[in-house]
């Protein structure tokens, strides 16, 4: 079953900020800019955190092991199902881990009157990596709905402002058009209502392929 979903809200500002060229619109990419929420580690989260990684752990030591070769064929494919959903949050761990090291090193280069200029400018760019690794992480760390692996209707519809708001539409959904193929989907026109001015009156794709309703139903832009 697809789902319906409305475009403004549910554009990712890194992935889309990839796939766009320079002539992207700057209302646009400021819109998506201004509405990123930060998402962070809670205490919670964090003993969360240590368990699956005490886990993942555990299931690499088991799965590089002799009894790995005495297992059944479900009881194998289930230790490597369970180590692949874990490996992510793994490797983001271990990244988000190396980015805080990073910063700290930054912290003392900030105090050396040589280098300060330099280590300051590079302690914003580090700060912002690492508030979307831990962002990342975060939403690793939640549970996933079985829905997310479902496919979606994409709809686009112009507003109030005439012709401006039909050309920004159209340049929207050519967006869509090619964050789909930047992550793999299958990106399928259903119906387009064109202007006159050459705008997008209205639009809509059907977006087939891996976790294409995870990644859209987010109801704020934010990172994916």
């Amino acid at each position: 079953m697809s789902a319906s979903v409305r475009p403004l809200l549910w554009c990712c500002f890194r992935c889309m900020r990839a796939v766009t060229g320079p002539g992207t619109n700057r209302y646009f990419t400021r819109r998506l800019s201004s509405h990123r929420r930060a998402l962070q580690l809670t205490d919670g989260l964090r003993a969360h955190l240590s368990k699956l990684l005490q886990r993942h752990k555990s299931l690499v030591q088991r799965a590089t092991s002799a009894e790995a070769h005495q297992l059944s064929e479900e009881a194998h494919r289930e230790l490597h199902r369970e180590l692949s959903g874990l490996g992510q949050v793994s490797q983001l761990a271990g990244e988000l881990e190396g980015k805080q090291q990073e910063l700290l090193e930054l912290n003392q280069l900030a105090g050396e009157a040589e280098v300060a200029a330099l280590a300051l400018e590079e302690q914003q760019q580090c700060r912002r990596q690492l508030a979307e690794l831990e962002a990342s992480l975060v939403r690793a760390l939640l549970p996933r709905d079985e829905a997310d692996e479902h496919s979606a209707v994409l709809e686009v519809r112009a507003g109030a402002g005439g012709k401006e708001a039909a050309l920004f539409t159209a340049e929207m959904f050519d967006m869509y058009q090619r964050f789909a193929s930047h992550r793999g989907w299958q990106f399928e026109t259903l119906t387009v209502d064109t202007s006159d001015s050459g705008g997008c009156k209205h639009a809509t794709a059907s977006l087939t392929g891996q976790g294409v309703f995870g990644v859209m139903k987010a109801s704020d832009p934010s990172p994916c």
